[in-house]
């Protein structure tokens, strides 16, 4: 009798630890599947985005169109004869976590960096005065990665390092606001004691991204200036 017993509890263990088994496997193939679902999701995204290009004479860069303000509308910026190029983003986007396409045929051991620069804001509820030719802070270069479409992915800030500015003297602010801004503004923050609080602020003004590499044995270096509209 005790051993039927036993052989039962064995008999309904194995079954239990199939079924278990079986629902693991399960839960598996079904995670992997989602994760290539999402991946097509998101490559289709990609592969859907109008590019605009810009053209140097080593190498073409190409962000995703919808973030970058274009006087015209053909997508392409020839910079064939610049090593530097100016854009602005549009207003409320931006570039951290954007995915870069890289073409050439020229360069190698090329590597793309990312780095920030920060400026003062005068702020009056709604309208500011940006103090973008003032002083700055500009952080370290950071290298980009590359994901499994071989696309640089732009480099995502914390909130606080949007916020890093070095020390500055509060009357020397006052008189850059009245150069800068105006005396309606001078007049708004002239009793004003620390340049860290309300109406000051600081935020990202230009993002830059510098792509390096050698043509040969010549060293080629292109810098790409975002300027990032401030106060949104």
């Amino acid at each position: 009798m005790k051993k039927r017993f036993l052989s039962i509890i064995l008999f309904y263990l194995l079954i239990s630890f199939s079924c278990k088994n079986k629902e693991a496997k399960d839960n598996i193939s079904n995670s992997s599947e989602t994760n290539k679902t999402q991946e097509q999701e998101t490559l289709n995204m990609r592969e859907n985005d109008e590019l605009l290009k810009i053209k140097f004479s080593e190498v073409t860069v190409s962000f995703p169109k919808s973030i970058i303000l274009l006087n015209e509308e053909e997508p392409i910026i020839e910079a064939y004869q610049s090593d530097s190029i100016h854009i602005i983003i549009e207003m409320g986007e931006t570039i951290e976590g954007q995915l870069i396409e890289i073409i050439t045929d020229n360069l190698n051991n090329m590597k793309i960096e990312q780095c920030y620069e920060t400026s003062i804001t005068v702020m009056n509820e709604g309208p500011h005065c940006d103090l973008t030719n003032w002083r700055h802070y500009l952080s370290n270069w950071i290298e980009l990665n590359k994901n499994t479409n071989n696309q640089f992915i732009c480099y995502t800030y914390e909130d606080n390092e949007k916020e890093i500015f070095p020390e500055i003297d509060i009357e020397e602010l006052k008189d850059a606001v009245l150069v800068h801004c105006g005396e309606k503004w001078h007049e708004l923050i002239k009793e004003k004691s620390n340049p860290k609080e309300y109406p000051f602020g600081v935020g990202i003004s230009r993002y830059y991204l510098k792509i390096t590499g050698y043509n040969e044995k010549e060293f080629v270096s292109k810098i790409i200036i975002l300027e990032n509209p401030m106060g949104c």
